[in-house]
């Protein structure tokens, strides 16, 4: 089969590698869409770390079932479905009270197992999410950057917020965010962006953008939560001056994953600072629901390509290209 495989900083070839052999539980999804998420991008680049040379990535993909190595062949067989990505051991507390992103020894397909970048793919039947017959191939791929933004915005909100939110970051996982938060209730919120393209995406989809941190101030005020889609050292610091006291902080973005931060604020002014990693399952029947018509309205910001143009794409967006806000690969007709 054919595949993306990465071979070190810069260097992605589409190669001919071994299909995935199946073992009980689970199953070979043949994949027909794939979508490339900036982390793929800083992987891509040699930036994350997490990268081994001959891997394949890709994380946010979908297809059809081809073969389970079980009994439940006959549930899954043929279907379409989209897959979420992370792996967990299913058996402690964090995995049986609905929170596998909390799981000591989580996986994520894509990066610590070989993942969609490739004609088929074999992931657990437990992590395989039937689709409606009503998602196309691109949106279908886009269900786990969806999840990834409700459950950022159910981090945001838990206990209950009445007041603003500031997004910081108009990428998708901000983007996101903001729109899943809005759904979840919260009626003042905009997006803090410097790049001109990212916020005109962000002012197509019924959001208010600003490059400035007056006009934010001047339109929320100070915000009661602030999720920081970005993460760099400059944006976590601006995140806890710029939210009211007692106020809160998400944690989610990681330009810089290490970088340095001063804790004096955040205690002077009581801020409540939370991470907020991947999804639960919740956030998947969530993306599922709003993918379904579009409410989101993102279908006509996704550039779509041939897998063959995959390494041509990943130096693309490793150059800059913030023109697109979401490319999907056609890996293979359904």
């Amino acid at each position: 089969m054919k595949a993306l495989v990465w071979n070190g900083p810069s260097d992605l070839t589409l190669e001919s590698v071994s299909e995935p052999v199946l073992s009980s539980g689970y199953a070979l999804v043949h994949v027909t869409s794939a979508s490339i998420c900036g982390s793929d991008v800083s992987g891509y680049i040699g930036k994350m770390g997490n990268r081994t040379p001959g891997q394949i990535m890709g994380h946010e993909f979908a297809g059809v079932v081809q073969a389970v190595g079980d009994s439940s062949a006959d549930l899954w067989a043929g279907q379409r479905v989209t897959v979420n990505p992370l792996v967990s051991c299913e058996t402690c507390e964090a995995c049986t009270s609905g929170k596998p992103q909390r799981c000591d020894t989580w996986a994520l397909i894509g990066v610590q197992r070989p993942g969609g970048f490739a004609e088929a793919v074999a992931v657990p039947v437990a992590n395989l999410l039937r689709l409606p017959d009503s998602h196309t191939e691109t949106l279908a791929s886009l269900v786990e950057p969806v999840a990834h933004g409700f459950h950022g915005a159910r981090v945001a909100t838990r206990g209950g917020i009445d007041g603003s939110m500031l997004v910081i970051g108009a990428g998708p996982v901000g983007l996101f965010a903001a729109l899943a938060a809005s759904q979840l209730g919260i009626s003042r919120i905009c997006i803090l962006e410097r790049d001109r393209h990212r916020r005109s995406t962000a002012e197509s989809l019924g959001l208010a953008a600003f490059e400035l941190v007056d006009d934010v101030r001047a339109y929320l005020g100070a915000p009661e939560v602030i999720f920081d889609a970005v993460g760099s050292s400059a944006t976590r610091s601006l995140a806890v001056e710029l939210v009211r006291r007692g106020g809160r902080v998400v944690l989610d973005g990681l330009a810089d994953p290490m970088g340095e931060f001063s804790f004096m604020q955040a205690i002077l002014r009581e801020v409540e600072l939370l991470g907020s990693f991947a999804y639960a399952p919740e956030d998947f029947d969530s993306a599922l629901a709003a993918l379904e018509g579009d409410s989101f309205g993102i279908s006509s910001h996704v550039k779509v390509i041939p897998f063959s143009d995959g390494p041509a794409a990943f130096a693309s967006m490793a150059g800059g290209d913030l023109l697109t806000l979401k490319t999907v690969l056609h890996v293979s007709e359904s």
